[in-house]
């Protein structure tokens, strides 16, 4: 509950707001927020790209639950994978959209994320069923006047498969648009007045006019980020945690002995994702000015190696247990084999 009074603080107000005005109570309750992660299991994800994709779902839903976990009781996030067996628009598709996490709250998708699994990419790319399936998903999780909804899509390709169609032009037979089928049932026509739609493109190959479009359709906004370097998802995933999530992505600085960040005054969480090829990654911290060693701080939590490379690495240091409240700053750096404290991945206060 916030209490708020105005005043013109000189006492000296003549005009509509007087002196000291009666003291107010409000009461601030968030809006729940609900998540669908969408990936493209489609053939040309293999390599590289689905390690990518995978490591990236798995982040998101790490930091949607650090963030989020304990916001809001109707706050859920979930995961699903589409392709089409069929590869054809209309009729002989076959289009699959498995549900590989169902819609949890915070910590029990935190709990499930590593252990999840995902498939293995092949067959053809029906972007346009996936997104209805996405928007299903989250329309069967409750349905709350103020709750706010994500989609955040991971492709890399061009639509060629399924039977409803995001490209621009009339859709051929036995096919439907995306616009017409994002509201064809009352629980799709729900979601869609409360969407952020987020498409990031993996790769140089991807229809960017179609992935460029979808989130100007979607009325609570989102982007449309193309990734062909797999060191812009950390700046990727910040961009969707800012604006779905209000977290507020940490501008980092490469060192010699890692990376720095620093976090802003009264900051109450701070949530570390790594992707790095080597696995052990440590969190540190100290005093701001300060030349003694870092603090070991907790140590951060691999998921399981994709295509035998751990590729995420992640940690939640408590900044209020730690006295860190009023800013800290820090540098990270994987750990291969032994390391001493001073030259791990790590965090600092300063002030």
């Amino acid at each position: 509950m916030l209490q708020v009074a105005f005043s013109d603080c000189a006492g000296a107000s003549t005009a509509w707001l007087t002196n000291t005005s009666t003291t107010i109570s409000l009461i601030i309750q968030p809006r729940p927020q609900q998540v669908a992660i969408l990936l493209d299991r489609s053939g040309s994800m293999s390599g590289d790209r689905w390690t990518n994709a995978v490591a990236s779902a798995r982040a998101i839903v790490r930091l949607f639950s650090t963030f989020r976990g304990g916001v809001h009781p109707g706050d859920r996030i979930g995961l699903l994978a589409f392709e089409d067996t069929g590869c054809a628009m209309g009729a002989g598709s076959v289009s699959l959209t498995p549900t590989l996490l169902p819609l949890n709250d915070p910590a029990a998708a935190d709990a499930a994320i590593c252990g999840v699994g995902l498939g293995n990419p092949g067959s053809c790319t029906p972007i346009g069923q996936g997104l209805v399936a996405a928007m299903d998903l989250l329309a069967g999780g409750g349905q709350a006047a103020d709750t706010r909804y994500t989609v955040v899509l991971l492709t890399d390709g061009y639509e060629n498969a399924g039977p409803v169609q995001v490209g621009p032009g009339i859709p051929p037979p036995g096919v439907v648009s995306f616009a017409t089928a994002r509201t064809a049932t009352p629980g799709r026509s729900f979601v869609n007045q409360r969407l952020a739609l987020f498409t990031v493109g993996l790769g140089s190959t991807v229809d960017e006019p179609v992935l460029n479009n979808l989130p100007g359709g979607a009325a609570g906004g989102g982007a449309y980020l193309k990734i062909t370097d797999p060191r812009d998802l950390g700046t990727a995933f910040g961009q969707v945690m800012s604006f779905a999530q209000e977290a507020n992505p940490l501008p980092t600085t490469a060192t010699g002995t890692g990376t720095r960040f620093s976090t802003s005054a009264g900051a109450e969480r701070l949530a570390v994702a790594v992707l790095t090829a080597v696995s052990g990654v440590q969190i540190g911290f100290r005093a701001a000015g300060s030349s003694i060693l870092f603090t070991p701080g907790p140590a951060a939590e691999s998921c399981p190696a994709i295509n035998g490379l751990a590729v995420h690495a992640f940690s939640v240091p408590d900044v209020q247990a730690l006295g860190l409240g009023g800013g800290s700053s820090g540098r990270s750096r994987p750990r291969r084999g032994r390391c001493r404290p001073r030259t791990c991945w790590r965090s600092r206060t300063c002030a």
